[in-house]
């Protein structure tokens, strides 16, 4: 692509290209992509030959080039296939005679429709994937005679080590491994397909360093049967020759009837004579007879047939005749019920069905295909697909072949079914919005609730309002969310509303809305709408089928009380209208909250409640690692995470690490998408780790799902990994001083809970810094199918990172994304990190069956409290203070806001927004300092300042002082500085969950 950006191509053109490279790149052009020989999914992207995906490329970008699409073009094109030539070397002549430019040419050759990476070396100068520039050809041989297929290879790197395979049908040939395959006495049995596969060793990309050659016919004929020539001696009694008196006559037939060949032979008397039956040069029945009789025929039984008489040593063949097998008018297929176009969601199965009868009776045969192949992919009157996997909203086309047994070639052809796959969809109802008939006055909630695929893929909305049903939609301003709220509904309110959920390549559109006011209020009687908080949002539970259970949502409103309404599957539950809902049946639920004067709505979470068969049998392997709901799918009762990243040590021997905070972020940020409850932390000190880990594990139990990350440096020694604290010391280094991966597996298998530790640290063991009387002399126990660990690299390795991150967590926030079982986590990172580095992850432990990350949350009745307190533990670890307004000595008129959101569970970003007046605000970073807490610089974005407070400490002294120096500028053009305090008096975030007068267990 360098190379490419240094030449004027925008004054170039395609016939600028030299004839030897117009050959070679139509080489690549007629060829295959590799993945279509390798690849199952079935996926349209890669069903033709690049010369197609190159002409529809052409007619989408320039209008000149449409023409190319025309049939009669395409099939002249394809002749020249069907003769062995080159299509796309008529194709990229036509492209010269019409002045196609190159830049035009290498952005088709390059987009992801073509994908033609090796035609685009050739434009560059640097091509690397083998080519075929001398194909094999059909063989059409006699039994003995020699057979010699060649095919010659062009490669610019490697060319001694170019290797070659060669293929029977599917089966590689064993000593096949040079460029000309040759057999010196054919048999019948060589008769058949082959293809050769090249390979350059010195190209990694499987892809580019594969070469397919065109599938070639070898055709082996049998000897011919001559009469025999006896040279008779004259001690020798005359020899009499076998003579076939009767000759096998052609045999027309109906379907499902009987045929009969007949063939005789006189030879000397007493000599047995033996008959030899073939169909179509297969033998198929041998006895001293000469009938060849076969019961109930079908259309796979006609043929040409012909009988070998077998006299002692002598052999003599009769003529040969066709079987004609006829189909009456009772044998007609109908099919009664074709199959229907349908859509369905990014991994979910899907079953097409198709319906024949005839009126005979006869036993009938279905094939399923997938538009534009020829390959069956099923076999039965109804096919389910398998969970597909696309990128962007796919359409794919099937239809069936309905025959009667034994007639494949004779078939009739259902409709086509269109299979629509979404990855971008709306959830069940009532997540589209609902019509309002409404007052003035009144508010309005509109919710609406995209989901998409892969999990974690950021989804945006847009609310469009219009006058008229199908006018032109407008959008509304601070619409950005899947809840569009109208605390007073006005006149000017009413119309027709929409939504549009979009992600980064599609979107889709709600169906529409309609929202009236029926009464008017004078502007006067307006009030303020109370604001409504949730104490207790009502939670997914799993239950089991016939049970009664209970909801809770709890609210309150700043200047009036509430009342509740409860709703499932969108419609209202008359009567529930209180914070408890007792009811049974499976379904979603979600409760909507309004003040008593009607001026305040809002609207809950949605909980789902489903089936629940049990865990496992007790005492098994799978006993506490999970529990099912009645689809099979397995369920957690909550999904947390401790996230922690050492990057700033106090120590000046110890390397800065600088992105630690964007690994803890990105992780952060993924799990969240994975409705994980997450702690992030970063630079702890030891006792602080401790503790975390302590606080971690306080409240998990059996179903809960634990995720342990650490970022940071570390080391191993003895079977153990060590994470090194922001406190450590070196010279020496104690094992003592930091923490064990046995201290963190004791800690989460303490819990019953399911629990994955993600070691993200080197594992470099330097025994000169690690006395023996110091080190952890124990070994791993991680033996159970509860928990699992992963580390970064091998013990004796380090792990790589670059300024965006580590290697590792790249290829884990990657792996997340998709829906991968745990157990298989360790291998599909290894093979993200394979395409950036040498570094390879280590396992221990494993977690048996289908757990994924992505299990839904389903909770248990009999574990409320628990859970609750557990929960508790993450709003805390993430709680900011409130906002709040101060004003400034000696200026009336002058005040500050500040506002408060978390960066990490231990650093506290603070937002002063400024009045007009004030040019200045600085944070006394010196007196911070001094009550335990750091403070970023300074940062002035659009009249506000904003800082951080860092490593906010579990042990934090109350009251916590923010202390500033304030310049404002009066209206006579001086300034005057004053101090402003402000005095946080209670804990916030990381240090609320730590009481001062708890003790600290250490496990070392």
């Amino acid at each position: 692509l360098t190379k490419m950006a240094q030449t004027n191509y925008s004054q170039r053109s395609l016939s600028d290209v030299t004839q030897e490279q117009i050959k070679q790149i139509a080489a690549y052009l007629d060829q295959m992509p590799l993945c279509e020989l390798v690849d199952q999914d079935g996926s349209d992207s890669m069903s033709d030959e690049y010369w197609r995906k190159l002409i529809k490329r052409l007619g989408k970008i320039e209008r000149k080039y449409i023409n190319l699409l025309d049939k009669s073009y395409i099939r002249s094109l394809e002749k020249e296939a069907w003769e062995l030539k080159s299509p796309s070397l008529k194709l990229l002549a036509t492209l010269q005679s019409r002045g196609l430019q190159l830049e035009v040419f290498r952005s088709c050759l390059e987009h992801k429709e073509v994908n033609c990476v090796s035609a685009l070396d050739i434009l560059t100068n640097d091509m690397q994937s083998p080519i075929i520039v001398t194909q094999p050809e059909d063989c059409d041989l006699d039994v003995g005679s020699v057979l010699k297929l060649h095919c010659k290879v062009q490669s610019t790197q490697c060319t001694s080590s170019l290797q070659y395979q060669w293929f029977k049908g599917q089966e590689p040939l064993a000593k096949s491994k040079d460029s000309t395959y040759s057999v010196q006495q054919v048999e019948l049995s060589h008769a058949g397909q082959y293809t050769c596969r090249v390979k350059n060793p010195c190209i990694v990309d499987p892809k580019r360093a594969f070469v397919f050659s065109r599938t070639v016919q070898v055709t082996v004929h049998p000897p011919p049967r001559a009469p025999i020539q006896e040279t008779i001696h004259p001690s020798e009694p005359p020899v009499v020759e076998v003579v076939i008196t009767t000759q096998p006559k052609p045999v027309n037939t109906q379907y499902g009837s009987g045929a009969i060949f007949t063939c005789r032979a006189d030879g000397l008397p007493g000599q047995a004579i033996t008959y030899e039956w073939y169909k179509d040069a297969k033998k198929i029945h041998s006895d001293t007879i000469g009938d060849l009789s076969l019961p109930g025929v079908t259309c796979d039984n006609e043929g040409q047939y012909h009988c070998v008489v077998s006299y002692g040593s002598r052999n003599i063949e009769s003529d040969r005749v066709k079987l004609c097998v006829e189909l009456d008018e009772t044998d007609h297929i109908e099919i009664t019920e074709h199959p229907k176009d349908v859509q369905v969601k990014v991994n979910e199965t899907i079953t097409l069905r198709c319906v024949a009868h005839n009126t005979s009776n006869k036993e009938l045969v279905y094939q399923w295909f997938k538009d534009k192949s020829n390959k069956q992919v099923a076999g039965s009157s109804e096919f389910t697909l398998p969970a597909l996997h696309f990128k962007r909203d796919t359409t794919c086309k099937y239809y069936c072949r309905v025959s009667l047994k034994g007639c494949n070639g004779k078939f009739v052809k259902s409709e086509h079914a269109k299979v629509t796959v979404k990855v971008l969809w709306f959830t069940d109802e009532p997540d589209e919005p609902q019509d309002i008939d409404g007052c003035v006055g009144d508010p309005a909630i509109f919710y609406c609730r995209a989901s998409g695929l892969p999990a974690g893929k950021e989804i945006t909305y847009l609310w469009l309002k219009s006058s008229t049903l199908g006018g032109a939609p407008t959008p509304l301003p601070y619409s950005g969310s899947d809840t569009l709220i109208i605390q007073n509904l006005k006149d000017s309110d009413c119309g027709y509303y929409i939504c549009q959920a979009s992600d980064e390549s599609q979107f889709i559109s709600s169906r529409s809305v309609h929202v009236t006011a029926k009464l008017q209020y004078d502007s006067d009687e307006e009030k303020k709408i109370p604001v409504i908080r949730f104490i207790k949002q009502p939670y997914s539970l799993a239950v089991e089928e016939g049970k009664h259970f209970s909801l809770v949502c709890k609210a309150v409103a700043s200047s009036d009380d509430v009342c509740y309404q409860w709703y499932k599957e969108g419609a209202m539950l008359p009567g529930e209208n209180k914070e408890h809902l007792h009811t049974v049946g499976f379904g979603s639920y979600y409760c909507v909250v309004k003040t008593k004067n009607a001026y305040g709505c809002a609207l809950s979470n949605t909980a789902r409640v489903s089936e629940y068969i049990g865990k496992p049998i007790q005492n098994s392997t799978e006993a506490e690692r999970s529990f099912m709901l009645k689809e099979g799918v397995p369920f957690a009762q909550e999904k947390v995470a401790l996230l922690i990243g050492n990057g700033h040590y106090m120590c000046k021997d110890i390397e800065m690490l600088k992105a630690v905070e964007s690994d803890i972020r990105n992780l952060h940020t993924t799990l969240t998408a994975l409705e994980f409850k997450v702690i992030s932390l970063v630079n702890l000190k030891f006792h602080e780790m401790i503790k975390a880990l302590d606080q971690f594990c306080m409240y998990l139990q059996s179903g809960v799902y634990a995720l342990f990350y650490y970022s940071g440096h570390g080391f191993s020694c003895n079977n153990a990994t060590y994470l090194i604290p922001i406190d450590a010391k070196i010279n020496p280094l104690k094992c003592c001083d930091c923490i064990s991966s046995h201290t963190i597996e004791n800690h989460i298998k303490g819990t019953g809970a399911i629990g994955i530790a993600l070691l993200d640290c080197c594992k470099v063991s330097d025994k000169s810094t690690l006395p023996p009387s110091l080190s952890d002399a124990g070994s791993s126990t991680v033996n159970s199918s509860t928990y699992i660990e992963i580390s970064a690299c091998n013990n004796g390795f380090r792990a790589f990172a670059d300024e965006n991150g580590s290697m590792f967590n790249k290829a884990l926030v990657q792996c997340l994304k998709n829906k991968v079982k745990v157990h298989d986590l360790d291998q599909m990172i290894a093979k993200e990190m394979h395409q950036q580095c040498s570094q390879r992850p280590h396992r221990t432990g494993t977690i048996h069956g289908d757990m994924t990350l992505h299990d839904p949350i389903r909770r248990l009745l009999d574990n409320d409290t628990k859970i609750d307190l557990l929960l508790q533990q993450y709003s805390k670890a993430n709680s900011v203070p409130d906002p709040v307004s101060l004003n400034i000595e000696g200026e009336p008129y002058v005040q500050l806001v500040l506002s408060f959101s978390a960066e990490f569970s231990n650093v506290l970003k603070v937002k002063v927004k400024k009045n007009i007046s004030v040019t200045s605000v600085v944070v006394d970073k010196e007196f911070m300092k001094s009550q335990g807490v750091d403070v970023s610089s300074d940062q002035v974005s659009d009249g506000t300042f904003s800082f951080k407070i860092q490593s906010i400490p579990f042990n934090l002294q109350l009251p916590l002082k923010l202390c500033m120096t304030v310049t404002v500028k009066r209206s006579d053009g001086q300034e005057n500085v004053v101090n402003c305090v402000h005095q946080f008096k209670e804990k916030f975030m990381f240090s609320s969950l730590i009481r001062t007068n708890e003790k600290v267990d250490f496990y070392v």
